[in-house]
């Protein structure tokens, strides 16, 4: 006969043990990263992109389009534009702020800078907007001082731009803030002075949050500006690397901090931190190189790139962070230096990553994505010769010039690109410049 008092203590302690390892194993499957996988390049010539509206736009070389990362295609949205050297783009729905510099006679923004007698070898920043044949360059209207950096008001999601001047002094740095309309009514709102404004990431009609520099200390800042008359500032996070990230409503952060050693000697790479409205900063990750952004559906802030050695892409919501990591050796051994990632989904994780060369790839949680491979632009390597038209490719640069050598313009140029689409290539996949022939006259 079985002992009751043996019997129920075994039963109870069998139980116990069972729901432990119940609660060890998911612990532990839990604190495993998910596997992701990255394609190969899908796309090229992705020059300062950005997501706005579900799309990808950038910058080809000689004109604006989209990619759609449904359907992996591209569209022009701008007509062919004749522009120096561009060092950067930030994007809004229907519009654009470029900066540019290295202007000559053969861009279409040089004559605006010689009529305004303002020195060729600077950079400025210019507003194209669709609905607008011409770009417009962005300037005090009261004193014509050139604006030295922009941001769309939130986050590019509207039309008014907020835009500042400034003044780098041997011992004091101002600024003076102004906002542009849709409709081109410019006017000032507000004056700043104080630590030396670098980036700025974030806008709405009451403030700014700008990334600032101490000289004195050598150290960079994230800071709230409140406008007004007299602008006004708060300190949100110091010891700062560039390159921090702000969400849509502009109360929350992703930012990195150098790394140092017990010695407090840098040794290079950053500490990845997010912060969440009022609560403390947190530690993402150590040992960090990558890339991060904001997802607005998941309100996460979603980051990619190398810790220690391994890939990993971090989700990092207000209470949850889920890591996933590369695991194919082959993958690890071809991964491409980023310089830019957007966020498609953050559950089932599908992502977005262009590198430092301009070529789109992307990650993806399901193993079952498939997209088209990138096609080497070497393979169209010659000069071609057409009808109106001249194609001549540039092997040092992996470019391509085309040469318009009769009007009209707009019928040569479409077919030049029908020449090239008829080799299977994508032009808005190539970087291209566009020229003209003396007696061509780029409006026909």
């Amino acid at each position: 006969m079985i002992n009751k008092k043996i019997l129920i203590p075994a039963i109870v302690l069998t139980f116990i043990v069972f729901l432990v390892a119940i609660v060890y194993t998911t612990v532990n499957r839990a604190s495993q990263p998910i596997s992701f996988n990255m394609s190969k390049a899908i796309a090229g010539n992705i020059q300062y992109p950005a997501m706005i509206n579900g799309s990808m736009h950038f910058f080809t070389g000689s004109n604006f389009a989209s990619y759609d990362v449904t359907a992996n295609t591209t569209a022009q949205t701008s007509r062919i534009l004749r522009l120096p050297n561009v060092e950067g783009i930030q994007w809004a729905d229907g519009a654009a702020v470029l900066e540019a510099n290295n202007y000559s006679a053969i861009d279409e923004l040089y004559p605006i800078l010689t009529a305004k007698q303002l020195l060729l070898d600077r950079n400025y920043l210019w507003l194209w907007r669709k609905d607008s044949p011409a770009f417009t360059l962005l300037e005090s209207p009261t004193t014509g001082s050139p604006a030295k950096m922009a941001v769309w008001e939130k986050g590019g999601q509207q039309s008014n731009l907020i835009f500042i001047t400034d003044r780098v002094g041997d011992e004091e740095y101002s600024a003076t803030f102004f906002r542009m309309t849709p409709r081109g009514n410019t006017s000032a709102i507000g004056s700043y002075t104080g630590k030396q404004i670098t980036s700025l990431k974030w806008a709405d009609d009451t403030g700014a949050i700008a990334e600032t520099f101490d000289r004195p200390s050598g150290k960079s800042s994230l800071t709230k500006l409140t406008f007004g008359e007299e602008v006004t500032s708060k300190l949100l996070e110091d010891n700062l690397m560039p390159g921090s990230v702000v969400s849509e409503d502009g109360k929350s952060f992703g930012f990195y901090r150098t790394q140092k050693k017990p010695d407090n000697h840098l040794i290079g790479k950053a500490e990845l931190f997010v912060k969440f409205e009022q609560d403390r900063a947190r530690l993402v990750a150590s040992g960090y190189s990558g890339v991060s952004s904001w997802d607005q559906q998941s309100q996460s802030f979603v980051s990619h790139g190398e810790t220690e050695g391994k890939y990993r892409t971090y989700v990092v919501g207000r209470n949850k962070t889920k890591t996933y990591a590369q695991e194919k050796k082959e993958d690890l051994e071809t991964n491409p230096d980023m310089a830019k990632m957007f966020v498609k989904s953050s559950s089932p994780l599908s992502l977005f990553v262009i590198d430092v060369d301009n070529d789109l790839y992307a990650i993806d949680e399901e193993e079952d994505r498939s997209y088209p491979e990138k096609k080497d632009p070497a393979n169209l390597q010659g000069d071609y010769y057409g009808d109106g038209f001249s194609i001549n490719y540039m092997p040092k640069t992996n470019s391509f010039n085309i040469y318009i050598t009769r009007n009209p313009f707009s019928a040569n140029q479409k077919k030049a690109y029908e020449f090239i689409k008829g080799r299977g290539f994508d032009p808005n996949q190539l970087n291209i410049k566009v020229y003209v022939y003396d007696r061509v006259d780029f409006r026909t």
